[in-house]
């Protein structure tokens, strides 16, 4: 079997794990990462193969959680800068 033909769920967790690690390093450089780990666990319930293509490729179901998920955390981001500087 190649790596091509392993289930989906198979190869993300590879993915993932590299995800977690990159996490890691960017948290110790105090650089933000958006996790989309965590939220494409728990996105209501669907399977990954609803949201994959492939290992990488989203379908529209998974581009459409991962531009909420973006936009979420940009918009969090904005908002703690702005209280941070209107409590100066």
């Amino acid at each position: 079997m190649t790596k091509g033909d392993e289930p989906v769920e198979k190869r993300h967790r590879s993915l993932l794990a590299g995800e977690r690690r990159l996490g890691l390093g960017a948290a110790a450089l105090h650089v933000p990462v958006i996790d989309l780990v965590a939220p494409f666990r728990r996105s209501d319930g669907a399977q990954l193969s609803e949201l994959f293509l492939d290992a990488i490729h989203f379908t529209p179901k998974g581009n459409r959680l991962l531009v909420q998920i973006v936009a979420d955390a940009i918009t969090a981001e904005q908002q703690a800068v702005s209280d941070g500087l209107s409590s100066r």
